[in-house]
């Protein structure tokens, strides 16, 4: 879940939601 979340933050601060949203769907 740590990961998701790091990636979700690091996807935000990036300004990439493409690569958070996939991520969170990815592990989800």
């Amino acid at each position: 879940m740590t990961n998701v979340y790091s990636g979700y933050m690091l996807g935000q601060k990036r300004k990439k939601p493409s690569i958070s949203f996939f991520s969170s769907t990815k592990m989800t």
